[in-house]
């Protein structure tokens, strides 16, 4: 488990407290798991909460972490917050509130014998899922390379520019990319740029230019064979240029009257997670003169809202270690707390008490294996995790290989075909280890599990003896001695 660190600093309007944790992952691992978290680490969670919910609510989870659509990243994060929850207080889940409203968690803390919180909340996800609709730059990008292949064309050689338009006043902003919709975008793309691709093909263009002009709208395609790596540039669209017209503060305006009924003198919060939403991923201090960040869009919100005490900010940090050979994942969480309920000019003891309870709940969320970009989109591609299958270790006469990959092999899950296909002497990265141990006589001397450390697989790790009589021709002992 990481150390968690904690920073306090005061504004006019708010207590902040930010703190990350947790654990890091190699990037030779690789991200596995479909989700932002380990299966192997969901699964505990669930276990646990199976003895703190009802049969249908637990249920009713399951089902949901196991539907491949867009309610699949949101449950997750319900379940590991309020698993950690349940860990450090006496947690209720959907009980009914005066109002008829059902709140994900109703928490009794007792930190001490005299000293006890209520916190009724809600976890929500917020994503750009409806702004990347409004701006389908992805149709670009997924739909230009597939049909390169297809026509016989690398993609790699591939360049893109968009443009974008800025609507409203200052501070109340919007960004709309100068793209047609996104069906007849598609259209366009399978279409004249097709076309466009295979006449380069046919007439053997080293370089060549698509531009698109219609009705306002207007994107570019370069074809460069001189450019080593697929490319494209387009204006930020899912900035928040404007407080109240982005994502975060639609999805936390939707929750102002949820908490309506709470219990007198309890607090009531907002649990905010990332589910691919590029204002959350920015960091709670990252503006500029022009965008407003997380945290200031969350005490805006506490300021116009009587209803709601505090806002956490739940998000993912990926950063790189040395020589860029590794990458760290980091739980990042950022507390937003109405002046209301910070009583003059001091932290109120309800306050600490809010701030001791999210601290003990942190240590208890799981290790992050990706960032939510990936795993909103691997929730919906995939029903389990993928296999490491390709990934191996080498030294000297002991060599590794995906566990779950072998399995999949000897159960007849992929062919013979697809497994070396994805293997690193495939590729050329190496010999086929295997191959070279038995031209060489050498038979398996042992083979043991060890777990990745990115979980959800696991390497088989085979060890090689000295060549072995059973699989190689009998040979003439020398003897070194002298004959007497």
């Amino acid at each position: 488990m990481g150390e968690v660190l904690s920073l306090v600093s005061w504004r006019a309007v708010a207590f902040q407290l930010a703190f990350g944790l947790r654990d890091s992952t190699r990037a030779d691992d690789g991200p596995m798991t479909n989700f932002i978290f380990s299966r192997r680490d969901l699964q505990p969670c669930i276990d646990r909460l199976s003895k703190v919910l009802d049969a249908s609510q637990i249920s009713d989870l399951v089902k949901r972490l196991n539907a491949q659509d867009k309610n699949r990243l949101p449950a997750m994060w319900e379940l590991v917050l309020i698993d950690a929850l349940a860990r450090v207080a006496d947690l209720r889940h959907e009980v009914a509130l005066p109002s008829g409203r059902k709140p994900d968690f109703e928490v009794t803390f007792r930190p001490s014998s005299s000293e006890t919180l209520v916190v009724v909340g809600d976890v929500i996800t917020v994503s750009d899922a409806g702004l990347d609709e409004q701006n389908p730059i992805q149709v670009l990008f997924e739909e230009g390379p597939r049909i390169a292949r297809r026509v016989g064309l690398n993609p790699d050689h591939l360049g893109y520019r968009v443009d974008g338009d800025w609507t409203g006043r200052h501070g109340d902003q919007r960004v709309k990319l100068q793209l047609p919709a996104k069906g007849r975008l598609i259209e366009v793309v399978n279409g004249p740029v097709k076309a466009w691709l295979v006449s380069i093909r046919s007439q053997g263009l080293t370089k060549a230019t698509y531009e698109y002009n219609q009705d306002g709208k207007k994107f570019t395609i370069e074809y460069d064979q001189a450019q080593r790596y697929h490319s494209g540039s387009y204006t930020s669209y899912n900035v928040a240029a404007s407080i109240e017209k982005n994502p975060l503060y639609k999805a936390l305006k939707a929750k102002r009257d949820q908490l309506n009924g709470a219990p007198e003198g309890s607090i009531r919060l907002i649990i905010v997670c990332d589910g691919d939403c590029a204002v959350l991923g920015a960091g709670p201090l990252s503006t500029s003169y022009s965008n407003y960040s997380a945290k200031q869009i969350a005490s805006h919100f506490l300021n116009k809202s009587s209803a709601i005490d505090a806002v956490l900010l739940v998000t993912v940090d990926a950063e790189r270690t040395s020589f860029m050979s590794e990458t760290e994942y980091k739980l990042r969480f950022n507390l937003e707390v109405a002046e209301k309920i910070v009583a003059g000019g001091a932290i109120s003891k309800n306050t600490k008490l809010l701030n001791q309870l999210l601290l003990q709940t942190a240590h208890h969320v799981p290790a992050p294996h990706q960032m939510p970009i990936n795993a909103a989109r691997r929730c919906r591609d995939s029903e389990v995790s993928r296999s490491q299958n390709g990934a191996y270790k080498m030294e000297a006469h002991r060599f590794s290989v995906s566990a779950r990959g072998l399995l999949d092999l000897l159960s007849g899950t992929i062919s013979s075909e697809k497994y070396h296909a994805e293997q690193p002497w495939e590729e050329g990265r190496i010999g086929n280890i295997f191959k070279i141990m038995k031209d060489e006589g050498r038979s398996i001397s042992s083979a043991r599990i060890e777990p990745m450390k990115a979980a959800d697989d696991d390497w088989i790790t085979f060890e090689f003896g000295e060549p072995d009589p059973a699989a190689v021709a009998f040979v003439a002992t020398k003897d070194d001695k002298p004959k007497v």
